[in-house]
């Protein structure tokens, strides 16, 4: 239905609203089915420059390239030394809560 001047009614914007959010919905699932588990759940991918990405669940990748990785393979006593003796000082990042009920990307405290 629409009044005298071809002009939609408030039902007919909703319904077309409420339509598209639902394709977009579905579109946004579809997405995220396409990213590989392995760029979420600390997964390892050789980029095209022939580096190693590291995937941990952020936003972005830890990349580096061999050498640098070997590095950092070897210092991890250290580097596990260092956290013991500042762990006080540290901050531990939260993990995300997803609550579909409120909304897909919004971070539950």
């Amino acid at each position: 239905m629409t009044n005298d001047n071809n002009v939609p009614t408030q039902e007919q914007i909703n319904a077309s609203m409420m339509a598209e959010l639902a394709r977009l919905k579905a579109e946004n699932d579809a997405l995220r089915a396409r990213v590989p588990a392995s760029k979420t759940d600390g997964g390892f991918k050789v980029t095209d420059k022939g580096a190693i990405s590291f995937y941990h669940g952020s936003r972005f990748p830890v990349t580096l390239y061999l050498s640098q990785w070997e590095k950092l393979i070897a210092s991890i006593p250290r580097l596990q030394g260092f956290i013991e003796q500042h762990r006080d000082k540290l901050a531990v990042k939260p993990t995300k809560v997803k609550d579909e009920a409120v909304q897909d990307d919004v971070q539950v405290a």
